[in-house]
């Protein structure tokens, strides 16, 4: 049975207003990634050819509300597999990236703790918030090798997850019919 969440993903993109490019971030995190002063640092990547700059969510885990540096690197994400009683899982791979990210997983290995990725996307022309996510996920089961880094990605709480996500109210959207 085909994916239909592909058609509608399709027509959403086609309604979109296009005057401003759309930009795909992931975000890493890990108790294993650390500064120069052993305090624990996320790793920021931005699915473009230029560094970019965004600014987080008020509940960002790490510099939160801040406008932060996103380093350039080509990454992709497959369609998440659906079966009937199991989380979505998906291959993310992230190509060409910096040294640093292979010398920080290095270290990540002495720690028995989840990698977490947080995936936003933002807007060109409101680079003040993000317009897609933030989601988060785990990623196991990585491997790397002379181009890149590539690990199964899953849902962290999916089965406690609460949907919609927005609880609607009266007070908040009057127009809703009690």
């Amino acid at each position: 049975m085909p994916a239909t969440y592909t058609d509608a993903w399709a027509e959403g993109e086609a309604n979109c207003v296009t005057d401003g490019a759309q930009f795909i971030t992931v975000e890493l995190q890990h108790p294993g990634f650390v500064d120069e002063a052993d305090q624990p640092i996320p790793l920021r990547y931005v699915l473009d050819v230029m560094e970019r700059a965004f600014a987080l969510e008020e509940d960002a885990a790490f510099d939160t509300g801040e406008t932060v540096t996103f380093e350039p690197a080509g990454f992709e994400c497959e369609h998440p597999t659906m079966a009937e009683g199991r989380p979505p899982v998906a291959r993310l791979r992230l190509d060409d990236v910096s040294g640093a990210l292979v010398v920080h997983l290095d270290k990540a290995k002495t720690f028995r703790a989840d990698l977490k990725v947080i995936i936003r996307g933002y807007r060109a022309d409101y680079p003040a918030a993000p317009s897609y996510g933030p989601i988060e996920l785990v990623l196991t089961d990585i491997t790397k090798d002379s181009t890149g880094v590539e690990g199964t990605a899953t849902i962290v709480d999916f089965g406690d997850r609460k949907v919609p996500s927005r609880v609607y109210t009266l007070e908040d959207y009057p127009g809703l019919v009690p």
